[in-house]
């Protein structure tokens, strides 16, 4: 990876936070790797990713700032992945630049579901919040082409080696029963010809089912911080292949670079990548919030007016350089009623 590392060092940091070890947790599956230090990205004792705001650099778990609060939730995007420190996140952005401080709930591979219950499991550690935006979409809409996606609960990312884990740790007598379980998750996602491989949603299930699951998360955020008075908006995140500006010169080396090295990576992303799909999911999303009174703005349209043709922005399709950030978070500030 020469380009990334030429353009981007700060991504090894990222590559070593996000994938050397695994926080697998109750309730939320797995989490950001706590306590974790680095000249790029430092977490609180829960995986919280630090503010920097005007008055100090505060975090859910270590430092909490006196008075309300606002609230970012959301994946690796909200988290900062790409960003060169701790201060360049939307979250510390944010709160340079209003009266509030934004606390950063952002983790890695996050759906809608999990947000809720990361925001359920830590709002008695929290002061009022005033605002809470959800900076989400591509992660519900790429764990809807996963096996099994509308069973049950869902999917979540690393679901593989969740159960890999879990099979390894069980004792004989408990293995017995997690295979007839394994086997029967596999039975329901076979087609009708009987395929040993599980059934694979096709675009049309995909988007319904991820517009679905986000209706139904905001629904219960609404229901759990709505008698507070708390205000909930929606940020669909901006992802390369859905805007209008075309890759600058950096991009398209680190995007090509990203091809040939880790194509398999990016097996789930493509079907959801064109911009139809893009379009529908965007409108339909839209009459989502609107029937919940819930501010929704699209970052990709958003940014595609705010930021100069071909100017370096990503360092991937989904994550962003510091110049990147600070673009969303002047956007969102403009866009959103959060100050």
């Amino acid at each position: 990876m020469k380009e990334q590392l030429r353009l981007t060092p700060q991504m090894k940091e990222y590559e070593e936070f996000a994938y050397a070890e695994m926080r697998w947790l109750p309730y939320l599956m797995y989490a950001n790797r706590a306590d974790h230090r680095s000249k790029v990205i430092n977490t609180d004792r829960h995986g919280f990713r630090f503010t920097h705001a005007r008055a100090g650099v505060y975090s859910v778990g270590d430092n909490l700032p006196d008075g309300p609060v606002n609230v970012l939730l959301g994946g690796s995007t909200a988290l900062g992945f790409g960003a060169t420190g701790d201060a360049h996140t939307i979250s510390s952005q944010l709160s340079q630049r209003g009266e509030r401080p934004w606390l950063n709930l952002g983790v890695a591979g996050f759906n809608s579901t999990q947000d809720v219950i990361l925001l359920l499991l830590h709002l008695h550690q929290l002061p009022q919040v005033e605002n809470i935006v959800v900076l989400s979409g591509l992660n519900n809409l790429v764990v809807a082409g996963l096996p099994h996606p509308g069973h049950e609960y869902g999917q979540f990312f690393f679901s593989g080696e969740h159960f890999r884990q879990l099979e390894e740790h069980t004792p004989d007598q408990q293995k017995r029963g997690l295979k007839k379980i394994t086997e029967a998750a596999k039975r329901l996602g076979r087609s009708d010809s009987d395929s040993e491989e599980p059934r694979v949603p096709d675009i049309k299930e995909r988007l319904a089912l991820a517009v679905n699951n986000t209706a139904l998360d905001l629904d219960r955020m609404k229901a759990l911080v709505g008698p507070t008075g708390t205000r909930i908006h929606f940020v669909l995140q901006p992802v390369a292949p859905w805007m209008e500006k075309q890759p600058s010169p950096e991009e398209a080396l680190l995007f090509n670079e990203l091809d040939s090295h880790r194509a398999n990576a990016w097996g789930l992303f493509q079907p959801v990548m064109a911009k139809d799909v893009y379009r529908t999911y965007a409108n339909e999303l839209s009459e989502v919030c609107k029937a919940r009174d819930i501010s929704f703005v699209d970052m990709n349209a958003t940014l595609d007016d705010a930021a100069e043709p071909a100017q370096w922005l990503f360092v991937d399709r989904a994550h962003f350089i510091d110049e990147g950030y600070r673009i969303i978070s002047d956007a969102m500030t403009s866009r959103l009623d959060i100050s």
